[in-house]
């Protein structure tokens, strides 16, 4: 089933449902009494208010008059509001009897006055009309914006059934143009909506029309399943209006697979029910569906004179029925294909050329039969090649209603994994409600168990984190008390070192201020004094034992110093070790054993040597 099939069999529905309410005379005649006696406006406004409402919902006769006297007394009367929700019912009738753009202009008239309007409301119901006065003026883009804009209004409001209406309506657009997601979106929040609202016949319509929409996107099992909730909802409460459209759905779902038994016995199931409707338009509309159908039957199974009868009925029927030009090119198709069996070829033709001119647009389903049907003409008059054209436009024809229904199938699974997954593994498995909650209960069994696992595992993390940290923190301490012995150790020997330099200057300096002649001193106390005053208080085992201790406070210190690339002598890698320490000048002289000048003179020289500015710092140089 295609979509613009669909939105004709909807439309047909719909009227089914309309014109199911019989006229209700009694209470009419006793308000339109009450009116005649009445002189207040007040009390008129109220008794037309009640009146006019239920000769709209009737489809009374002086519907109109009423209508139109309410309306006039309501704006007199400052009353806006009611005087939109009146205009609907005449913009109703407009858009019924094909007059489109007479309702639009009637709409455009009532929105002059919304600035008068206390409810949105009003303002909401309107833009609802306007989209179905659209959608008939085959305005599709604009309508379903109309919807869309009326439901969003509806709903801040709080009208539930209203929104429901517009959110249905939206739907239909959106099956009519092959937006499948969207069509089941739409649907579905009306059903809900209905359901919210207790407005069961309605509720039931559109969860019928939610299964046409599966229906014609091959969700086949979804659509019967849809379908025989809807009767068995609609049996109890005797809506056989509604019975009827979902047998009639059935049967016409059975044609388009070609089993035309079971098109038969739901057609005649349909039929059945529909004998039961109370309004003579419903049960005209029911038998031109059905007369038409059942020629497709008999000329399937080569059943001429009985095709030939109810063909004959059909056209009986339509003639005072109120069908649309849907049903009238649905006539004129099943007649053409009477004609080609009969082998009256141009009968054939010269009916689906008038089907043809007086459409003004066709759909892509409806293109595709009348390209096969050509086919078959040229075809049976022997002219393969314009058969071979049509057959290969219909062919074309069939794979992009084909390939939409895939695009379709894929965007609505997608949907709904996306969005509804857990609905969806519902309805498939068909599992019951007392397994569901099974199922839940050990899904939260399983979901607390998982959080109390995932709580003992943060907690041990936490726990394993903190002693890591413990550790860490214990070796950090050890080794800062380690660094600092060490750092005391080089402290104390350079200390050691610094006093040994000093007992040597003491030693020296007692010995100039002792008089002692040297011509007086053997050779012996002449060569200690010598000696003694030419030796280095930093001598090689001192040096040796100072850079042990040294490297183990500053590991990386010369190890830097050969990255830098620098050619230092051992006397410059010393002085640079020194001036690490922070020693003063006459302190690194004491223990080289040189003058502070000599320092001096040695430090501009190696800053030289490495390119330093004599501002700069050889320590930081080298730790840069």
């Amino acid at each position: 089933m295609t979509p613009k099939r669909l939105l004709q069999l909807c439309s047909c529905a719909l009227l089914l449902i309309l014109f199911g309410a019989a006229p209700s005379q009694a209470p009419v005649e006793s308000l339109l009494y009450q009116l005649d006696q009445s002189h207040s406006d007040k009390d008129r406004l109220a008794i037309l208010d009640s009146v006019s409402e239920i000769m709209a919902r009737s489809q009374h006769e002086d519907r109109t008059q009423y209508l139109n006297e309410c309306i006039q007394l309501a704006k007199a009367m400052g009353d806006y509001d009611m005087a939109a929700l009146k205009a609907r019912f005449i913009i109703q009738d407009l858009i019924h009897e094909g007059r489109s753009d007479s309702a639009l202009y009637v709409i455009d008239k009532v929105f002059k006055d919304s600035s008068y309007f206390i409810s949105e409301k009003a303002k909401g119901i309107l833009f609802s009309k306007k989209g179905t006065a659209l959608f008939h003026a085959e305005d599709l883009k604009e309508a379903v914006k109309a919807f869309e804009r009326a439901a969003a209004i509806l709903k801040a409001t709080g009208d539930h059934l209203f929104e429901a209406d517009a959110r249905y309506f939206a739907g239909q657009i959106y099956a009519e143009t092959g937006d499948f997601v969207n069509a089941v979106k739409r649907y579905k929040e009306a059903y809900a909506l209905y359901e919210e609202g207790e407005d069961q016949t309605y509720a039931n319509y559109v969860r019928t029309s939610l299964a046409n929409t599966y229906d014609a996107n091959n969700f086949i099992e979804k659509a019967n399943e849809e379908r025989l909730k809807v009767i068995e909802t609609a049996l109890p409460r005797r809506e056989f209006e509604t019975v009827s459209a979902n047998y009639l759905y059935m049967s016409d779902a059975f044609e388009e697979i070609g089993d035309w038994e079971n098109m038969n016995k739901h057609l005649q199931l349909a039929l059945r029910y529909g004998d039961s409707m109370v309004s003579p338009p419903a049960k005209q509309l029911l038998h031109l569906f059905a007369y038409q159908n059942l020629a497709a039957f008999h000329i399937q199974n080569n059943d001429l004179q009985q095709a030939s009868i109810h063909l004959q009925k059909a056209d009986s029927v339509n003639r005072v029925a109120m069908a649309s030009k849907v049903y009238e090119n649905n006539l004129a198709l099943t007649k053409v294909r009477f004609f080609l069996k009969a082998g009256n070829l141009n009968k054939a033709w010269s009916t689906l050329n008038d089907m043809i001119q007086g459409t003004e647009q066709l759909s892509l389903d409806r293109k595709m039969e009348v390209e096969d049907l050509l086919a078959q003409i040229y075809e049976a008059k022997e002219d393969y090649g314009q058969a071979f054209i049509h057959f290969k436009n219909h062919e074309q024809l069939k794979d992009s209603i084909e390939n939409t229904i895939k695009t379709n199938t894929l965007l609505f699974y997608q949907s709904e994994f996306e969005s509804e997954h857990k609905e969806n593994e519902i309805y498939r498995q068909k599992t019951a409600i007392t397994l569901l909650e099974k199922e839940q209960e050990i899904a939260l069994g399983k979901r607390r168990t998982l959080v109390l696992v995932l709580i003992l595992v943060v907690l041990l993390s936490v726990m394993v984190v903190y002693y890591i940290w413990l550790l860490g923190r214990k070796k950090r301490k050890a080794m800062a008390k380690a660094f600092e012995q060490r750092k005391q150790e080089l402290q104390d020997f350079a200390q050691e070192l610094i006093r040994k330099t000093k007992e040597h200057e003491t030693l020296l300096h007692e010995l100039k201020r002792s008089n002692i002649s040297i011509d007086n001193q053997s050779d012996e106390e002449l060569d200690t004094l010598q000696e003694l005053s030419s030796s280095r208080i930093l001598t090689e085992e001192d040096w040796d034992t100072f850079k042990q201790k040294f490297v183990k406070v500053y590991p990386h210190f010369f190890v830097k110093m050969k990255k830098k690339g620098l050619q230092l002598t051992k006397s410059e890698e010393r002085l640079l070790a020194l001036e690490k320490l922070q020693l003063q000048t006459s302190e690194v002289a004491n223990m080289l054993g040189i003058s502070p000048n000599s320092v001096l003179t040695a430090r501009y020289r190696l800053k030289k040597k490495i390119n330093l500015s004599k501002e700069a710092s050889l320590v930081e140089f080298v730790e840069s």
